[in-house]
């Protein structure tokens, strides 16, 4: 069995999303985003695919204005699931 942890992106976290805190603080930090291929001798499993491609160019969709004060992304093309799983010379339909 083997475990590939993939990067798939970062977003700017406001520092409440970790402490729990109850408001905004405005102090922001940097949270990476991993999803995690596991292989075992009969099968590929994908824990986590990370952000779609519109969390990417539009995030405001996805996650709303409040959304976006509490984790704006920081994503490129190369952090989708697709483009690590190619890294890799795999294909998503080759997951189980």
């Amino acid at each position: 069995m083997r475990l590939s942890i993939l990067p798939v992106g970062f977003f700017n976290v406001d520092e409440a999303v970790f402490t729990g805190a109850e408001q905004m603080t405005g102090r922001r930090l940097k949270g990476p985003v991993y999803s995690y291929l596991l292989r075992t001798k009969d099968s590929l499993i994908l824990f986590d695919t990370g952000c779609s491609h519109q969390c990417r160019t539009d995030p405001r969709i996805l996650l709303g204005d409040e959304g976006l004060d509490a984790l704006l992304p920081q994503l490129t093309p190369d952090d989708h699931i697709e483009a690590q799983l190619k890294a890799l010379n795999l294909t998503p339909s080759a997951i189980d």
